[in-house]
């Protein structure tokens, strides 16, 4: 977590201020602790990279907790298997004859699949439980 944590720094949060030799963790929209709880959702799986990304874009503008955007905005990454198999099952069902390429040796497809799920979810879904799913459903 504190390499992870490090990075966030370093790119974010230093991408973010003018002068980084004047900074002062008081000074920051976005306080050590705040930063700490967006790790941690992205380390628990609660968010994706990008998701993360997004919210903390929005801490920094809105002087926000992640947790409180994730709360009551809904952009929580969505790692049901249930869910996500179901739709999976929708888009694989959807495209059989992508399906059947797919099976036939154009292993590069699952790219197309593993969108096609994204966009069902609003981009929402976690991408490696997708691919497992898909992976199962599509045979390899």
């Amino acid at each position: 977590m504190r390499k992870r944590a490090a990075n966030w720094v370093i790119n974010e949060v230093l991408g973010r201020v003018d002068d980084p030799r004047k900074l002062a963790a008081a000074d920051l929209p976005v306080p050590p602790a705040a930063l700490a709880e967006l790790v941690a959702l992205v380390e628990k799986g609660t968010l994706s990279g990008k998701q993360a990304k997004e919210v903390f874009a929005r801490m920094w503008d809105e002087r926000r907790r992640a947790g409180d955007i994730v709360e009551t905005e809904s952009v929580a990454q969505v790692s049901d298997v249930a869910v996500l198999e179901e739709i999976c099952r929708k888009v694989v069902a959807a495209h059989p004859e992508e399906a059947a390429r797919f099976r036939a040796g154009r292993t590069q497809l699952l790219g197309f699949f593993v969108g096609a799920a994204m966009k069902e979810t609003g981009g929402k879904a976690n991408p490696k439980t997708v691919n497992e799913i898909l992976r199962r459903l599509l045979g390899e």
